[in-house]
C-alpha cells in the first residue's frame, strides 16, 4: 500500500509539472516566424526564419531562378512580422533580410544584405494564394531597399507567425 501510494503521489507531481509547463508555453505564445516554400513561374523560394524570445534571429532563404539558372543563399538576421492585414482573412507577412552567402545573380553578390517580403494569406482551399517578392538589395536590417512587385505562388505553402499568445 505505501508503495502504491507513493507512486501515486510520484506520478501526480510528474503530472502537475507537465501542466504547468504547458501553461507557461502557452502565456509565452508562439514566437514569430516565417517558413515554407513557394514557385512563381521559374522562381523559387524556401525559406525558414524565427525570431527567439531574446529577439535574435536565425534563418536561411535560398531563391532559385531556372530562366536564368542563377542562386541567391541569404542567411537570415532579421524578421518583421505584420498582421492580420486588413480584410479580415487572417493574412500576416514578414519582413526578411540578411546577408548574402553564396550568390551566381549579378545584382546580389555575396557579402549584401538582402531582402525581400512573404505574404501568408491564410490556409485552406477558399484563401487567396500566398505572395512573395524577389530578393532585392536592403537599406538596412529588415528594410527594402529595392521594392519589387508581389509574385503569386503557384506551387507551396508561406507560413507567417506572430507572438500572439494562442486562442
Amino acid at each position: 500500500m505505501k508503495k502504491t501510494r507513493t507512486l501515486f503521489v510520484l506520478t501526480l507531481a510528474v503530472v502537475s509539472v507537465g501542466i504547468v509547463g504547458m501553461a507557461t508555453v502557452s502565456a509565452i505564445g508562439p514566437e514569430p516566424s516565417a517558413h515554407g516554400s513557394a514557385q512563381s513561374g521559374d522562381l523559387m523560394l524556401t525559406v525558414s526564419a524565427i525570431q527567439h524570445q531574446d529577439g535574435s534571429v536565425d534563418g536561411h532563404a535560398t531563391f532559385r531562378d531556372r530562366a536564368t539558372n542563377t542562386k541567391v543563399d541569404i542567411d537570415i538576421d532579421c524578421l518583421t512580422v505584420v498582421g492580420p492585414m486588413g480584410g479580415g482573412d487572417g493574412s500576416r507577412q514578414a519582413i526578411v533580410s540578411g546577408t548574402v552567402g553564396k550568390s551566381t545573380f549579378p545584382d546580389l553578390a555575396t557579402g549584401t544584405q538582402a531582402a525581400f517580403v512573404v505574404r501568408d494569406n491564410g490556409e485552406g482551399q477558399n484563401s487567396p494564394p500566398d505572395q512573395f517578392q524577389a530578393p532585392g538589395g536592403a537599406k538596412g536590417p529588415c528594410t527594402i531597399g529595392v521594392i519589387h512587385e508581389f509574385l503569386t505562388s503557384e506551387r507551396g505553402n508561406l507560413v507567417v507567425t506572430a507572438d500572439d499568445p494562442a486562442n
